[in-house]
This record gives structure tokens, sequence and C-alpha cells, in this order.
């Protein structure tokens, strides 16, 4: 599973959370290349978001059900302040595991 399979299925069953606009609209972003967790039947990634153009990107652990194709977050909303905190998150809090260091073909 990697991201880009993440965003097929969540936008094929007609979900919003990768929709430009509202990507736009959160000023989020999510990073193709990073690796995804998995524990069970969910997947974890991290996206960024930012308040403005002066603030700085802050980070939020993603969980991707592969029964519903849903996202949903699974730390408070910008809670890291580096995508390693997050990392770290879902290592240590979660326990999920990285499937593959690099998702891009």
């Amino acid at each position: 599973m990697t991201i880009k399979d993440i965003i097929r299925f969540n936008t094929a069953c007609g979900r919003y959370f990768f929709s430009e606009d509202t990507m736009k609209f959160f000023r989020s972003y999510v990073k193709l290349d990073q690796p995804v967790y998995r524990k069970n039947d969910k997947y974890y990634f991290i996206s960024s978001e930012c308040f403005d153009e002066e603030s700085p990107d802050l980070f939020t652990v993603r969980e991707f059900n592969s029964v519903d194709h849903s996202v949903k977050s699974v730390s408070k909303f910008q809670q890291f302040k580096t995508e390693l905190e997050a990392r770290r998150f879902i290592n240590n809090v979660i326990g999920a595991v990285i499937i593959e260091k690099n998702n891009t073909p």
C-alpha cells in the first residue's frame, strides 16, 4: 500500500480528503514518497498543514481504513512540530510498522 494507493481508493469511493479543494482549504500537503505504516487493516501516514503563509508547517497523523477507505486524524490536528515527532507517535503510541521505506515506483 502506497500513499498513491490510499489517494486512489479514498477518491474512487467518493471521499474528499485528498480533493484539490480540501487540500487547498486546509493548506494541507501529503508527501507521496513518505513511508506508509500498518497495523491490522489500518494504514497510517502524515500530513502537513499550515495556518497561513507566515506560519510553520505542522504535522498530523492520519489513519486510512482499508475496509471503508476513509481517512481520519488519530492525533490532534497539527499536533506535531516535526515530521519525526509524528513518526515516533506512529511507532510508539499506535505501534504500527513501516510497510516499505520508499513507496514510490
